[in-house]
């Protein structure tokens, strides 16, 4: 599993090849950054729910590492950022953090960990098929695995 250093120097580093740069944002720098690195890590948030209950893995890397979740966050944050900063668009924000969000998602499928991936959650279950399957074919995710 990445660390967050890694995750949000990734960040960090798709905000410098963004497009618009800081262009288009109406908000300080220093603050923007601060939101890239927060948009970069958001997914890890959810071990904070484990931290109640003794057991901060619990919860980590399920529904907030899949792609709905990213779009969700994406959208509903680029809304809300939307109405703070009101001379900056809903698309630059939105379509910002889906690349950061996703770029954590990306970051962690391609680091070692031997759970299952769950970018697909909660419809996991329909796949049947290892080729539409992601962790069919890196075996890390599920030692154990066998296709049905």
């Amino acid at each position: 599993m990445a660390s967050p250093v890694a995750h949000t120097l990734l960040g960090f580093t798709l905000f410098n090849l963004w497009p618009y740069g800081t262009r288009g944002f109406q908000i300080r720098p220093g603050v923007l950054y601060g939101l890239v690195a927060a948009a970069s890590l958001a997914p890890d948030l959810d071990f904070i729910p484990g931290l109640f209950l003794g057991n901060p893995n619990r919860f980590h890397q399920t529904v907030s590492h899949s792609l709905g979740m990213a779009f969700v966050l994406a959208l509903g944050f680029g809304a809300i950022l939307r109405l703070r900063y009101t001379g900056s668009s809903w698309l630059k924000w939105s379509s910002l953090l889906l690349v950061l969000i996703g770029s954590h998602l990306l970051l962690d499928f391609f680091t070692e960990d031997y759970r299952p991936p769950h970018w697909f959650s909660p419809f996991l279950a329909f796949f049947r098929n290892p080729a539409d399957l992601p962790s069919a074919h890196f075996p890390s995710f599920c030692p154990g695995f066998q296709p049905t």
